[in-house]
């Protein structure tokens, strides 16, 4: 499905079809957009995007955020394999960067599976695991600084 950017740094995107009860769940996944907030670094990296891509091809009619040349003259997205060879000796691949986002996401906003589900789209289960991972992580935070703080010297002026 298209993106496009808005006038206040943020990207339309519709849900992902993970796993649908009913057509009408299906249909809602599908079309019904959902608008995420952009940090300044993504917003910035997205306009210089379509900058280059204005100048690279000014009479496309792909509604695409990500096109190539082969696309460009097209109104299909870039395939999976061009996705991937931007990321060739790398370690961060999509699938990292996308449970990275949503664990994080989980860790801003506290580790709700609903919230999870409905930004992202997955399957409650899914949504389950990462709200458990970010609990675990936020758990294991407090307890290290808790740790930390009881080993801090005591000012003697303060007894």
């Amino acid at each position: 499905m298209p993106a496009k950017l808005d006038t206040v740094g943020s990207i339309d995107a519709t849900y992902s079809v993970v796993s649908c009860t009913s057509t009408a769940e299906l249909h809602e996944r599908i079309y019904a957009p959902h608008t995420r907030p952009l940090d300044q670094l993504t917003h910035q990296a997205v306009v210089e995007w379509l900058d280059y891509r204005r100048a690279q091809w000014p009479n496309t009619a792909n509604p695409h955020l990500l096109i190539n040349r082969l696309t460009a003259v097209k109104t299909t997205p870039v395939g999976k394999v061009w996705l991937t060879k931007a990321f060739c000796g790398l370690e961060a691949t999509l699938e990292r960067l996308h449970a990275d986002r949503q664990l994080e996401e989980s860790l801003v906003r506290g580790p709700d599976p609903l919230h999870l589900a409905a930004v992202f789209g997955i399957h409650q289960n899914t949504a389950i695991r990462y709200a458990n991972a970010a609990r675990q992580l936020l758990t294991t935070m407090a307890e290290e600084q808790a740790l930390a703080s009881s080993r801090e010297p005591k000012d003697r002026n303060t007894l």
